[in-house]
């Protein structure tokens, strides 16, 4: 068909969305005004069974772009009113559109080859024409952009299986949080180089310090040195022997007064079996070790 009396050169493409599942007889724009061209182009393109249209020149091509979304476009450079040059100026040809464009050009101009490379297309025919490079080509073209389309779908589907399984990573993150925060002893966990990975409400509150203040630290950075050294020193073996330890240590707390803590540790492992690090729970026993000298003291007496 031609396309008549073309009312507005302002291309909407209609859709840009790759995901729309391709029309199950692919439709083919040619832009040519030479009428030999056009019933060649029939003839060699009717034998795939396209829906094949024709427009005149570029405004006719832009008028069609507004109701109707083609899978190829045919474009010669050389046509009356809007050329073709015109034409890809208007449309803006980005990898998302649902068509390729090939261009027709004269035998030999490599500059409308150059320019038209500058605004996007990529495939060219050059005249006099072959009807079999035409066929041929179409058909790569068509083929291509259906591999695209199924390609941007499997993207699509494993940004949304991403998307979905960090939510739910995060979300259970959140509750592993919630949930240690909800002991009151306090809780800590590192990786194997002793950096600290988290911690919970009660574990920051010992030292003083806010949660983003301790991770990606060392027990050095946040510790006086005496603590520090002997903390340190138990993580080694603990690293080295692979046992849960426990052991009793005085510290000082953000209150100015000293605490016997009762210190457990032990490591947890990856996925791949490999050690991940350690994790610590520190009892705070100052009350019982004095319930108990305050005993020991009355049975003395």
């Amino acid at each position: 068909m031609v396309i008549e009396n073309p009312t507005s050169v302002l291309v909407q493409k209609k859709s840009l969305n790759p995901l729309e599942a391709p029309m199950t007889v692919p439709k083919v724009l040619v832009i040519d005004d030479e009428p030999a061209l056009q019933k060649a182009m029939q003839k060699i393109l009717k034998i795939e069974n396209y829906d094949i249209a024709f427009a005149n020149n570029g405004l006719e091509g832009l008028a069609y772009l507004e109701n109707e979304m083609p899978d190829l476009i045919f474009l010669d450079l050389r046509m009356p009113g809007l050329d073709g040059f015109g034409f890809l100026e208007k449309i803006h040809i980005t990898p998302y559109d649902p068509y390729h464009v090939v261009v027709i050009t004269g035998h030999g101009d490599d500059k409308e080859v150059l320019r038209s490379y500058e605004l996007g297309v990529n495939f060219f025919l050059r005249k006099p024409l072959s009807l079999v490079e035409v066929r041929c080509l179409a058909k790569r073209c068509l083929e291509m952009k259906a591999n695209e389309r199924e390609l941007q779908e499997h993207r699509n589907s494993l940004e949304k299986l991403v998307a979905a399984r960090t939510l739910a990573l995060i979300n259970q993150v959140r509750f592993q949080q919630n949930l240690i925060d909800s002991i009151p002893v306090p809780v800590y966990f590192k990786d194997n180089t002793l950096h600290y990975l988290g911690c919970n409400k009660a574990f920051e509150k010992s030292l003083g310090c806010a949660r983003e203040d301790i991770i990606g630290k060392t027990e050095h950075e946040i510790m006086a040195a005496d603590n520090a050294r002997f903390h340190h020193q138990q993580d080694l073996e603990l690293l080295k022997t692979g046992e849960t330890i426990s052991y009793e240590v005085s510290s000082s707390y953000p209150d100015g007064k000293e605490h016997d803590l009762l210190v457990f540790k032990s490591l947890f492992h990856g996925i791949d079996g490999a050690i991940g690090g350690l994790i610590g729970t520190n009892l705070d026993i100052t009350e019982r070790n004095q319930a108990q000298f305050q005993a020991e003291l009355h049975a003395a007496e």
